[in-house]
């Protein structure tokens, strides 16, 4: 098990990476109409967002934030994976015939507040200390 701070820093921000790269061929291969490859991978960016989640409660538990930029990170963090859900509804209901501007109107939605929530946690971390 990886115990050190910094190799968990570190894998956080592999993981990070790894994220953006998959959210960004998720997008690109639902555009192409690559059904399949879309479907690959979006299950790979969830298990990528789920990994960082956990990654980043790991490190959280070592740092004390400010109240406010915590309680507004928590928000919007949450509010992104609570978006998820929907994207995935209105995924499965254009595979139907569904429609498709209210499927890229939520990934829209998703992918904004992902970002909102990373740059929240950078304000968190910038007014945060880590724990002696």
């Amino acid at each position: 098990m990886v115990s050190s701070p910094k190799m968990v820093t570190s894998l956080f921000i592999l993981n990070l990476i790894l994220f953006v790269f998959a959210l960004g061929a998720t997008i690109r291969a639902g555009r192409k109409n690559a059904r399949k490859a879309h479907y690959r991978w979006v299950a790979s960016t969830l298990f990528l967002l789920v990994g960082a989640i956990f990654q980043a409660e790991r490190i959280g538990h070592e740092w004390e934030f400010e109240e406010i930029p915590k309680k507004v990170h928590l928000a919007v963090a949450l509010s992104a994976l609570s978006s998820f859900p929907l994207v995935a509804w209105s995924g499965f209901r254009l595979a139907r015939g569904g429609s498709r501007r209210m499927h890229q109107r939520l990934v829209f939605l998703f992918v904004s507040l992902v970002l909102v929530a990373v740059l929240t946690a950078l304000w968190m971390f910038i007014g945060g200390e880590p724990i002696a």
